[in-house]
């Protein structure tokens, strides 16, 4: 019993660690921008700018390295906020073209 011990002891000790891989500073912000772009794509049009610009941040990050699932997360993060934008921004312009301060005013009985 102690031999297995002595011997599994030694194993675990000199197991080295893998490497850990660098991440692109251009993917890491890419993801940044394209997640603040989903959110700000519900209120705003210009998220389209913002996810547009992240998304060509991601791509050039994701080519250069290869970053793996978060070079993938942060391309569809920025196509997903590109997307919502610009449904949003449909949505907006079908359903509340003629809606202004005071009819929102009237609307609400303030």
């Amino acid at each position: 019993m102690e031999l297995f011990f002595y011997y599994s002891i030694t194993f675990l000790t000199e197991t080295p660690l893998p490497e850990p891989k660098e991440t692109s500073g251009w993917t890491v912000f890419g993801l940044s921008e394209g997640i603040a772009s989903m959110i700000s794509g519900i209120f705003t049009c210009y998220a389209v700018i913002l996810a547009g610009a992240a998304l060509f941040m991601s791509v050039i990050g994701f080519a250069r390295d290869r970053a793996g699932t978060l070079g993938i997360a942060s391309i569809i993060c920025n196509t997903a906020g590109m997307i919502l934008s610009i449904v949003m921004e449909a949505v907006r312009n079908s359903f509340f073209e003629n809606i202004s301060v005071t009819s929102l005013i009237e609307f609400l009985h303030l």
